[in-house]
């Protein structure tokens, strides 16, 4: 199974493995996929505590093409970053919001 489809697909559990650069694997929660400008993005949760990632972070990763798969790359444009992080809490406010306020 392709990158695409795993973090597009329809399972709600969906955990993805990414190698440190110890070669240690560090698995993550999805926490969602984001269009921004034209450009995929893949919020990613740790399962576990790692170096230099508190348990509440999550971190945004951009979707790129590698060959004829896809791979994610850490974005590590701040500004890029937390717009992505933004439009997320937007269409969870979206989603979600009302149900929050009907309790």
């Amino acid at each position: 199974m392709g990158l695409l489809d795993k973090i597009l697909g329809d399972d709600e559990d969906c955990q993805i493995v990414l190698k440190n650069e110890q070669g240690e694997d560090l698995v993550f929660d999805q926490v969602a996929v984001i269009s921004y400008n034209e450009q995929l993005f893949c919020i990613l949760a740790p399962v576990d505590v790692a170096e230099d990632i508190n348990d509440d972070e999550a971190i945004v990763f951009r979707v790129e093409e590698q060959g004829d798969d896809h791979v994610l790359v850490l974005e590590e444009n701040e500004e890029v970053a937390m717009a992505v992080f933004e439009e997320y809490v937007k269409l969870w406010e979206e989603s979600y919001g009302n149900e929050q306020d009907e309790e």
